[in-house]
């Protein structure tokens, strides 16, 4: 809704020292986003044949100059190279970054696959998780909650 925050009940990579190179996509409004090429942004698009706008996820690989997403449309795209990585996963699948709207998720080969959505299916895969963190069972002060060496969750 625009004025609310939800919690980070885990994270798919924690790592502080990983180098990584990340695609950063930059806005006409003049807000920058940093994320791995496969974690998914939101894109607005126009339905000509409703006249409505259509909000769906595309990989940051996949996003070109003049898309649109929720912090203006896409002016520059660079691949840059950043110590850390980090990847919270929040109850909703959802997460904003400097008035950009991205999935918690990472996007699949293909974008869509029987009709439904990766960031509709990775958010059910991560469902058993979310109801752990709701019933005190992970990602908690004194959870337990480990990384590997490689910073991926194997909670």
């Amino acid at each position: 809704d625009g004025g609310s925050f939800e919690p980070v009940y885990s994270f798919g990579h924690y790592n502080a020292s990983m180098e990584a190179e990340f695609i950063q996509l930059e806005t006409s409004k003049g807000r920058t986003i940093e994320l791995s090429r496969d974690h998914m942004v939101k894109v607005v698009s126009i339905d000509k044949d409703n006249d409505s706008l259509v909000n769906y996820y595309r990989p940051a690989g996949d996003v070109k100059v003049g898309w649109q997403l929720s912090s203006g449309f896409v002016t520059s795209i660079q691949k840059v190279r950043r110590h850390g990585v980090y990847s919270p996963f929040t109850i909703s699948g959802n997460i904003l970054v400097n008035s950009t709207v991205a999935s918690t998720f990472v996007a699949f080969p293909q974008n869509e696959v029987l009709g439904v959505t990766y960031q509709w299916l990775a958010h059910s895969f991560e469902a058993f998780h979310r109801i752990s963190y709701y019933l005190n069972i992970t990602s908690k002060e004194g959870s337990g909650e480990r990384y590997n060496e490689n910073g991926v969750s194997v909670w």
